[in-house]
C-alpha cells in the first residue's frame, strides 16, 4: 500500500466558485527570428560535489538565409504558480549557480545562414561545506533584433530559448512542499481542479501527480492523472486535474504527488469538493 505524508491543515472544503486556501523553456515568439533554434536538451542536470567541474554543451542553429547575431547570457531564474517568471542578474537568487558557470563562447556571436555553432559551458563547484541541495540558473539564447523604427519591427518580438543548468550537491537535502492555493472551476461537462504547490525545502522535486476520488460514503470513484512538474526551492507550480462529470454534489479527493524517481517522497493532500 502506498503511504502518503499528510501535513496538518491540508484538508479543506471546496465550492464550485471558490476553493478555500488549503509551472524547456520557450520564452517568446517572433516569425522573423524563427530561423534560430537550440538543438539538444534544454535542461542539464548534474549530481556533483564541492570542488568538482561539470561540463556540457548545446548547439545554436540558424536555418535562415541571413546572418543573425545571438546574445548568450546566464541569468538567475525563478517561476511561480501564477505564471510569473523572473530572470534576475547572476547571483541574485540564494540558490543560484550562475556565478559558477562559464560559457566558453563570446556573449554575442554571429551565426551565418545554415550554420550550427556549439556552445560549451562548464560549472566549477566551489569548495564549501555549506553547499547542500539544488542550485540552478538558466542560459538565455536570444537573437538580436535589428534597430529600426518601422511598424513591422514593433510587432516582431524577441524569440528566446532558455537552457537550464541544474546542480545537486550532497544526498541529505530534501524537498518540502506547501499548498499555497487551489481552485475548482465547474463546467457543464467537467470540473477542473488546480492546486498550487511551493517548494520550501533545499532540493528540487519533480513529482508525478494524480487525484484519487471518493464519493460521500468513501467509495472509490477512480483516479485522474495530472501533470508532472519541476519545483525548485523557492519556486511554485500549478498542478491541474480534469475531473469527470457526474461525481455528485459532494465528493472527496486525495491529491497525490509522488517524487519516487528522485528520493521516494510522497505527499498527500485531502480535499472536500462541493460540485
Amino acid at each position: 500500500m502506498r503511504r502518503c505524508r499528510r501535513d496538518d491543515g491540508f484538508e479543506r472544503r471546496v465550492s464550485g466558485r471558490v476553493l478555500m486556501l488549503i509551472g524547456a523553456i520557450f520564452l517568446g515568439c517572433c516569425s522573423a527570428y524563427a530561423q534560430v533554434s537550440v538543438e539538444g536538451p534544454l535542461s542539464y542536470e548534474f549530481d556533483t560535489s564541492c570542488g568538482e567541474i561539470c561540463e556540457g554543451q548545446f548547439v545554436v542553429a540558424n536555418s535562415g538565409t541571413e546572418d543573425v547575431q545571438v546574445m548568450i547570457e546566464p541569468r538567475d531564474y525563478l517561476f511561480f504558480a501564477d505564471g510569473r517568471n523572473e530572470y534576475a542578474s547572476p547571483g541574485t537568487v540564494d540558490r543560484s549557480n550562475a556565478m559558477w558557470l562559464r560559457i566558453q563562447v563570446p556573449s554575442l556571436m554571429e551565426i551565418g545562414p545554415g550554420e550550427r555553432r556549439s556552445v560549451p559551458f562548464r560549472v566549477a563547484i566551489p569548495e564549501s561545506l555549506e553547499l547542500l541541495g539544488t542550485y540552478w540558473s538558466i542560459i538565455l539564447v536570444r537573437p538580436m533584433q535589428p534597430e529600426t523604427d518601422s511598424a513591422e519591427a514593433a510587432v516582431r518580438q524577441v524569440l528566446q530559448y532558455g537552457v537550464q543548468v541544474v546542480t545537486h550537491l550532497g544526498d541529505t537535502a530534501e524537498p518540502r512542499i506547501e499548498v499555497i492555493a487551489a481552485d475548482l472551476a465547474v463546467g457543464r461537462d467537467e470540473a477542473t481542479l488546480t492546486v498550487d504547490i511551493a517548494n520550501v525545502g533545499e532540493r528540487w522535486a519533480r513529482p508525478r501527480s494524480w487525484v484519487e476520488l471518493f464519493d460521500g460514503g468513501g467509495n472509490p470513484l477512480g483516479d485522474v492523472s495530472g501533470n508532472q512538474l519541476r519545483i525548485f526551492p523557492g519556486t511554485s507550480v500549478r498542478f491541474t486535474f480534469s475531473l469527470p462529470a457526474g461525481l455528485g454534489q459532494t465528493c472527496y479527493a486525495m491529491v497525490v504527488l509522488d517524487n519516487g524517481e528522485d528520493d521516494g517522497s510522497v505527499w498527500g493532500i485531502q480535499l472536500t469538493l462541493e460540485l
